[in-house]
């Protein structure tokens, strides 16, 4: 379902990195749409594909090159390869238009032509350059994020025994992210790193004994628009289902009335207070020490709306 989504952004407007940010049925939408326009673009070319066959050279090299990539989630670094038998069809069609305008030709025909020409010129030639800037922020935005948090975790002598521990990472792949940049700044890693959800809502934190701990998120655990990179909408978790790690066993306690997990149960194998960890939150995209609340007290720790967490990225990327 992917490819129609990366074959759309390859030869139309519409980026594919926001797929992965989007609500399913906005998923569906952008799936369909891309369907749409790539039916549409094969019913313009077909007449230059039947008799060109570098044509046909670059649209089955584009198709091909996308095929595999189209299996993981849809971005546009992906359109590296697909990308040259794209430049190569666009390219091909726009002379074949031009070549051809002063044939006589149908009527309805030549105006197609000629306007999804100027199209696809303007898109590759004028608004996919301007948009550059704007589309590496997707790399940009985590890497500036990860940076500045950096220096707010403690690399004392005895990290390679300690497991830190997000009770809410900024986003989905942060914990993943920051390990990678520790490996490539020779730095050394905690043993282990946990997130214990991930998004930008509004979460509850409550001690119910001295090795466990309930959380409580409204929006979900795994909320839009950070926190569902790698959460299955299609299998998800339900009441009472039970993941076990190397420092923790977390259940699911509540769910939302979407269906999305809301309350999680943690029991910890030590005490909370344990020297082997290091407890952090996450506040407009900064993260902060987290204290751990007493037995039976509760933290509350509020989220970020829309406007707020668009205001804190456009700063991240200055």
């Amino acid at each position: 379902e992917h490819l129609p989504v990366l074959l759309h952004a390859q030869l139309g407007l519409v980026s594919a990195n926001p797929y992965v940010l989007m609500p399913p049925r906005v998923q569906q939408v952008q799936v369909l749409l891309g369907a749409a326009v790539i039916a549409a673009g094969f019913v313009v070319f077909l007449p230059m594909l039947r008799r060109n066959a570098v044509a046909r050279f670059w649209a089955l090299g584009m198709v091909l090159a996308a095929l595999p990539v189209s299996l993981t989630l849809p971005s546009d670094r992906l359109l590296v390869l697909p990308g040259l038998g794209g430049m190569g069809l666009v390219a091909v069609f726009i002379g074949d238009v031009v070549e051809r305008y002063a044939m006589d030709l149908n009527g309805l025909r030549r105006k197609v032509d000629r306007g999804v020409a100027v199209l696809l010129a303007l898109i590759h030639g004028v608004l996919a350059p301007l948009s550059l800037p704007f589309s590496s922020l997707g790399v940009v935005l985590p890497g500036r994020i990860l940076e500045n948090n950096l220096d707010q975790i403690n690399f004392g002598s005895d990290i390679r025994q300690e497991s830190v521990l997000f009770i809410n990472a900024p986003y989905d792949v942060f914990g993943a992210s920051l390990l990678t940049m520790l490996s490539a700044e020779a730095m050394a890693a905690p043993r282990h790193l946990w997130a214990l959800t991930a998004g930008t809502g509004p979460v509850t934190v409550k001690r119910t004994a001295v090795d466990g701990l309930e959380v409580t998120c409204e929006e979900g655990c795994f909320s839009y628009p950070f926190g569902v990179t790698f959460y299955d909408v299609s299998e998800p978790l339900r009441v009472g289902d039970s993941v076990e790690t190397a420092d923790f066993t977390v259940t699911v306690t509540a769910l939302t009335v979407k269906g999305w997990p809301e309350t999680l149960r943690f029991v910890f194998k030590q005490d909370l207070e344990s020297p082997d960890f290091d407890w952090y939150c996450t506040q407009e995209l900064r993260l902060a020490p987290f204290p751990v609340p007493a037995v039976g007290e509760s933290t509350f720790l509020p989220g970020t709306d829309a406007l707020a967490l668009l205001r804190l990225l456009l700063k991240e990327a200055m």
